[in-house]
């Protein structure tokens, strides 16, 4: 999926379709793209390195005369955890507290996600990031369907 980046609210709606969608023919599934928002939990993006452009979408927005410090919207990824779905970077980092699970993949987070059903989350053996085949990093899984 590609979630659209210019309105967390309608992301929101995206990613409650998607997250819907997915598990209409039984308990097995994945669901990866592009999510361009913050992951469900996990480092905060790095925002020095936010474009401009993205910071209207993806902080929780405060008075832009008395900002504070930024915070993330997470909600998208959120939603996409309440309508059951596992983040198999997140889940994996839990089992093994690899810090390396939980690079970026876009310049200052970690914006594409593998989500998988509560079933396969238990078979990802392995997770990882390819550079090189766009202004993102590619995101992979490994499953032990044995």
């Amino acid at each position: 999926v590609h979630v659209t980046p210019y309105s967390a609210d309608k992301a929101i709606c995206e990613a409650n379709f998607a997250a819907t969608r997915v598990q209409r023919k039984g308990p097995f599934f994945i669901l990866g793209g592009d999510i361009n928002y913050p992951p469900q939990a996990g480092p905060d993006p790095e925002f020095d390195r936010m474009k401009p452009y993205n910071r209207g979408a993806r902080l929780i927005l405060g008075d832009p005369e008395n900002p504070g410090l930024p915070v993330a919207d997470r909600r998208v990824s959120w939603t996409l955890a309440a309508n059951g779905l596992v983040d198999a970077a997140w889940h994996l980092y839990g089992k093994t507290a690899d810090q390396d699970l939980l690079q970026r993949t876009g310049s200052d987070d970690r914006i594409d996600q593998i989500w998988v059903s509560p079933a396969l989350a238990p078979a990802i053996t392995d997770y990882g990031v390819v550079s090189g085949g766009s202004d993102h990093k590619g995101v992979w899984i490994r499953l032990d369907l044995t």
